[in-house]
């Protein structure tokens, strides 16, 4: 893989966005203790992964809801300003509660703001996207924090979005650390979605060396034409965030992944004794 790829960025452009986790592997999740609760949350996480308005017939019948009971949730998160009416009709999108509350959660949280300044040297030393992330559930990690170069060929990525544990270069080291029996894991792996999917043989090779470097790399599998490179912050045995990159390029000499590989892992060190 010493074979340069010519990956230097190309102004003011963008890529789509790789595929959205309900696209990308199943959703297991078990129903609520708490109808009300889950009714409200499925509400808020459709409005969230639309780009239109909905109607409340729309959402009911989406989710499986009775339209009346659809309503009474709407009106109760309309009243905390979680969703309004778009343009004062029948319609609905998520409210600026859901920013307030966002903004609440990320300005409490020092590690992200002493991270950030960081992660912009990262994103401009290697010319790439740099995220952290952290796990939302066993399932799932959620973007924090994002720096890039302003104008640089990216893929779309925003705060907020949610990717499965098994994805991409993050995969790679969940995997590695995650203690599924190969069983598991072939089956959690059969349900991802790729770009140019690896054989799971492969794959687990490249598992077992995220586990000896601390370092997954993915070379355009995931999305084409983007390579992405993650490392995981333990805490407490844990895991407690995930710092990637997403660079354009798939094929790079082995002191340029070196590069990459020390400076995600030095940035990860220095993170874990982050108290």
């Amino acid at each position: 893989m010493d074979q340069k790829h010519d990956s230097r960025p190309a102004r003011d452009q963008a890529i789509s966005s790789p595929p959205d986790d309900d696209d990308v592997i199943g959703d297991d999740s078990k129903a609520s203790r708490a109808p009300a609760v889950d009714r409200a949350l499925s509400i808020l996480k459709l409005l969230a992964s639309e780009t239109m308005p909905l109607g409340v017939t729309e959402i009911a019948k989406r989710l499986d809801l009775n339209p009346s009971t659809c309503l009474h949730v709407l009106r109760a998160l309309e009243a905390a300003s979680f969703v309004q009416q778009w343009r004062g009709g029948k319609k609905y999108i998520l409210g600026p509660g859901i920013l307030v509350l966002a903004r609440q959660v990320l300005s409490k949280d020092s590690f992200l703001r002493d991270i950030q300044p960081k992660l912009a040297r990262l994103s401009e030393r290697f010319q790439c996207t740099a995220l952290v992330l952290q796990p939302d559930n066993e399932d799932h990690f959620v973007v924090t924090g994002i720096a890039k170069v302003e104008g640089l060929l990216s893929i779309h990525i925003e705060m907020g979005r949610r990717v499965p544990t098994l994805v991409a270069a993050l995969g790679r080291c969940v995997a590695a650390r995650s203690g599924l029996s190969e069983a598991e894991l072939k089956r959690r792996f059969d349900k991802l979605k790729w770009a140019s999917a690896p054989d799971f043989a492969s794959w687990r090779r490249q598992v077992a060396t995220a586990r000896e470097t601390g370092i997954g790399i993915d070379l355009g599998n995931f999305v084409a034409g983007f390579s992405m490179f993650s490392t995981i912050v333990f805490r407490g045995g844990a895991i407690w965030r995930a710092i990637s990159i997403v660079k354009a390029g798939v094929e790079f000499s082995k002191q340029e992944i070196d590069e990459i590989s020390f400076a995600l892992s030095q940035l990860a060190d220095e993170a874990s004794d982050y108290n």
